[in-house]
């Protein structure tokens, strides 16, 4: 009896410990397909930029084929001129998606880098976003 309520206590163990890194590579996985959507966005506000002068908050500017709607994102938000400021200076976004649990938005900035849009929020680092947004 002894030896199954210590198996059972390390069974409760491993799974306390396997279960949040399994939520955390399964939120890396699903963020795959957000940054490739905001590269592409990136990359087509940049070239619009070129042309105009400006970025446009209107997607149907862009010479793009976004798939919507997105499996695990709400539909992009386009920025014109949006700036946000956490601990490092003001940065310029040109898009945002924030995910379908509504937990989080990964933006890309004008420099080409996205972002986690949680100011110090431990689920971005976790999941690997840097926190200097």
């Amino acid at each position: 009896m002894t030896e199954l309520i210590i198996v059972v206590i390390i069974i409760g163990v491993l799974a306390a410990v396997a279960i949040p890194s399994y939520r955390i590579q399964m939120l890396k996985m699903k963020n795959q397909e957000a940054v490739r959507v905001l590269m592409v966005i990136w990359e087509a506000q940049k070239e619009y930029y070129r042309e105009n002068g400006v970025y446009t908050n209107n997607i149907n500017n862009l010479a793009i084929d976004i798939p919507t709607p997105l499996k695990n994102f709400a539909n992009p938000v386009l920025y014109a001129d949006n700036y946000k400021t956490c601990n490092y200076g003001p940065k310029r976004k040109l898009a945002a998606l924030r995910d379908n649990g509504n937990s989080y938005t990964l933006d890309v900035l004008e420099e080409g880098r996205v972002v986690c849009d949680w100011c110090g929020s431990s689920l971005c680092k976790k999941m690997g976003f840097q926190d200097d947004w």
